[in-house]
Parts: structure tokens; C-alpha cells; sequence
């Protein structure tokens, strides 16, 4: 008794050697499990194996179907197409691609300040700067002056000369330029200011934009103009009945700076006058030490300034309506 295989595809029967096989030798086709033979004088004679179909000439498999051509359906009416439902809501969109995040909820863009009082923000910093820039400058006025003194009876050398005139022309053109910065951011916190002012008084601000930084920029004009703004929001009758007593040494204090503030303009254009009609040494020595006067005076103003302003925002923070709410220490447990 032999064993043999016969073939899944093709049903081919192979006999078995010493191994046995997987795949068909003819068809290529898988191989059933060896079975054993049974004698020929106890079953008939196996059919003869039918031919192997073709191979297909690229994919080197049996062609096991063919493709025939088959009569198209006859022609259907076409079906009446739905109308067109309108949505009742627009299709959504996006004008931005999505992106990560780490909040539950979108968050909303803070509105925009007026540029007045981002402006006007920077006024007490421009102004402390002035302060220092103000004082060296001063300081160097006197050492100017100091070395005109020194010169009288001994030589001066020329190093330090030169020297001191650098660094009273940066001084004092840095200081310039600083306070012309601080005037601009100041008057643009005395709009804003003002604006707030009225607004917590429930009453409308009467001037213009325009006409108030006009008239603390203008050079002539704003001897009076700036002064007269806050006193103006000092002795309303809405802001004495609200404020009392609290508004009188603000208003002390309005005024000095209001001198001091003319007292520099005053001070600085007769410094300018006298060194361009100074003419002898000793006018010179005096022009210097009047511009060391001058620049302590215009420090001073920037100081006083800072105060009134301070003064202000504490003045209007005092009248507002407080909280309801204590605190009090709890006990320990």
C-alpha cells in the first residue's frame, strides 16, 4: 500500500515519495492531505486527469474565468430628482485653521485702550527720567563753573575742557529731547484724565482733543493753558461737593507747580538770551551758572509735576463709592 495526494485544483493525483508534497506540479495548485492507496483489484481504474487550464501569460495562473460580453438593460426613465431642502441654518465656517489650546472655552480679545492713555501711560516714566537728566546737566553746569574759578589763577588742561563741554551739550540735549517726550505723554494723560474725571462727575468734558493738547503743546500758550485745565476740574461744584475738604491742598499744590512750571519757561529762555548776548568772561561765568539754576529749577518742575499728578489720581480714587464687603481676621480653630 502506497500513499498519494490529489490536487484541490486541477484533481490530479500524485503518489508520495519520501516527503510529502505542497504544491500541484502541473497546475500549481494546493495539495490535499496524503491519503492511502487502494488496490487495484478492489476499486476501478481512476479516471484520467483532466488537461490543466491555460496559464495567464503575466500573472503565470490557471485563467479560471473568461470575460464575455453580455446585452445592456433596457433603458429606465429617470427618476425625478428630490428638490433642492434649503438649510435653515448657513453652512458654518471658519476664517482661521484650528489650533491647539489649552482652554476649555475660546478666549475673547480684550478691547483695545485709546491712545491717549497708552500715551499718556509712559508720562511718569519719561518724566523721572527727566528728573535725572536734568540734574546731571545741572551738575555738569557747575563743574563747568567750577573749572572757570580754577582757571582764574592756574591753567586748566585741555582734556578736561573738552571733556566738560561733551558732557554738558549731551546732558543737556538729552534732557531736551526727554522733556519734549514727557510734555507730549503728559498732556495726553491730562485729556484722558480729565475725561475720567467728568465721567465719574456724570457731567461731558466741554473742550475738544484737539484744542486741550494744542494748548499744553503750544509753546506761548501753554504758560496758562495746562493750569487752567486743573483747576478748572478742582473747583467744579460737583467735584467740591464730592471731594470737600480733600480737593483744597491738591489745589495748594496744583498751583505751586503751575508756578514752577512758568518759572522754567521763564528761566530757560533767558538762558538761552544770555549766552547768545554774553560778551565778556565774567557775563559767560554768570551765563553758566544761571543755566546750572535753570536745569535744577526744570528738575524741580518734573518733581512737582509727578506730585500733582499722584495727587490726582489719589484725589479721584478717594471719591468713589467703596465696597460693601469687610474683612476681618478669623479666629484660629
Amino acid at each position: 500500500m502506497s500513499w498519494e495526494q490529489a490536487c484541490t485544483r486541477c484533481g490530479a493525483v500524485w503518489p508520495i515519495g519520501d516527503v510529502a508534497a505542497m504544491w500541484c506540479p502541473r497546475c500549481n495548485g494546493r495539495l490535499a492531505a496524503p491519503q492511502r492507496t487502494v488496490p487495484e483489484h478492489t476499486q476501478a481504474r481512476p479516471a484520467r486527469p483532466a488537461p490543466a487550464p491555460p496559464l495567464d501569460p503575466v500573472l503565470r495562473r490557471p485563467v479560471t474565468h473568461r470575460w464575455t460580453a453580455a446585452s445592456p438593460e433596457p433603458a429606465r426613465p429617470p427618476a425625478p430628482t428630490p428638490s433642492k431642502v434649503v438649510a435653515s441654518t448657513p453652512t458654518p465656517r471658519m476664517d482661521a485653521h484650528p489650533t491647539w489650546t489649552l482652554y476649555a472655552q475660546p478666549q475673547r480679545e480684550e478691547p483695545r485702550e485709546p491712545r491717549l492713555r497708552v500715551w499718556g501711560s509712559y508720562a511718569a516714566s519719561f518724566l523721572t527720567v527727566a528728573v535725572g537728566l536734568y540734574a546731571a546737566a545741572g551738575l555738569a553746569e557747575l563743574f563747568r563753573y567750577g573749572l572757570l574759578v580754577y582757571n582764574r589763577s592756574r591753567l586748566v588742561p585741555a582734556p578736561l575742557v573738552y571733556a566738560s563741554d561733551f558732557v554738558v551739550a549731551v546732558t543737556a540735549l538729552a534732557a531736551l529731547i526727554c522733556a519734549v517726550m514727557a510734555a507730549v505723554s503728559a498732556a495726553c494723560w491730562l485729556v484722558d484724565f480729565r475725561r475720567e474725571w467728568f465721567a465719574s462727575l456724570e457731567k461731558r468734558e466741554t473742550r475738544t482733543i484737539r484744542e486741550q493738547l494744542a494748548g499744553c503743546l503750544v509753546p506761548v500758550v501753554t504758560l496758562w493753558y495746562p493750569g487752567t485745565l486743573l483747576s478748572e476740574m478742582l473747583t467744579d461744584q460737583r467735584a467740591r461737593a464730592l471731594f470737600g475738604e480733600r480737593s483744597g491742598p491738591v489745589l495748594l499744590r496744583v498751583r505751586i507747580w503751575w508756578g514752577l512750571w512758568v518759572a522754567t519757561w521763564v528761566c530757560q529762555g533767558l538762558s538761552l538770551v544770555w549766552r547768545i548776548s554774553a560778551d565778556t568772561i565774567q557775563a559767560q561765568a554768570n551765563g553758566v551758572e544761571f543755566a546750572a539754576f535753570t536745569h535744577f529749577l526744570a528738575a524741580a518742575c518734573a518733581v512737582m509735576t509727578l506730585v500733582v499728578m499722584r495727587e490726582m489720581v489719589a484725589l479721584r480714587t478717594s471719591g468713589r463709592a467703596r465696597s460693601r464687603k469687610r474683612w476681618v481676621i478669623a479666629a484660629s480653630p
